[in-house]
């Protein structure tokens, strides 16, 4: 089976400092991958290096087999990369179907009239369809990070890139949130999420157990 992901001696440097050294690591679809560190590691710039936004100094990143290490972000999106931000950026004034709308075209480069049901199927898998005609701006927090999500499904993706989704929620509200990213992952959506910290606190973490690995302590 071809692997959804490769990275192979993926560096990159801003000026002196190198952030990305040497990365190399397959993900086989269906899988569900966790990048781990505290700020400053180089995990955002890693999510940046594998949509196209930003390109390697080395190394060779490939997409479902395809060499896409110099090839650009929208290409990538069109190839099935959706992607999560930390902080969330809707369009304020539009309702949460129309957020979805917009990504859906644009993503996949398609008519409105094209990805309507495709909008839909996805509202209802991140639980904002009673929700689809709200204004963006008008959401809680948990909601934002939903439409956040629904925004980088609305593109058809093979892999999900999530960017400390959970960041700034209660344990209910991470809880929820997980419990429809399960859902995704169930669907066969390959996922790579990245989470804030140092890795042997995490891992030792009460609450990470319980809620991101499902484990009852």
């Amino acid at each position: 089976m071809t692997d959804v992901l490769t990275l192979t001696s993926v560096s990159k440097s801003f000026g002196a400092l190198k952030v990305t050294d040497d990365v190399s690591f397959a993900l086989p679809k269906g899988q569900a991958l966790g990048i781990i560190g505290p700020n400053g590691a180089g995990k955002s710039t890693l999510f940046n290096l594998i949509t196209g936004n930003i390109l390697p100094d080395a190394g060779r990143i490939t997409l479902m087999g395809r060499d896409v290490t110099r090839s650009p972000a929208m290409e990538r999106v069109r190839m099935g990369v959706g992607r999560s931000f930390q902080i969330p950026q809707p369009f304020e004034g539009l309702t949460v179907f129309e957020n979805l709308l917009t990504a859906a075209a644009f993503g996949q480069g398609k008519s409105e009239a094209e990805v309507v049901d495709h909008c839909v199927s996805v509202l209802g898998d991140t639980e904002l369809l009673p929700k689809a005609n709200l204004l963006a701006g008008s959401l809680s927090l948990l909601d934002r990070k939903r439409l956040e999500l629904a925004r980088a499904m609305a593109t058809g993706p093979e892999l999900l890139l999530l960017d400390e989704i959970a960041g700034g929620l209660t344990d209910a509200e991470c809880r929820a949130l997980i419990a429809t990213i399960k859902g995704l992952h169930a669907q066969g959506i390959t996922i790579i999420w990245i989470g804030m910290g140092e890795p042997e606190a995490i891992m030792a973490s009460r609450e990470v157990r319980e809620i991101y690995l499902g484990m009852e302590v």
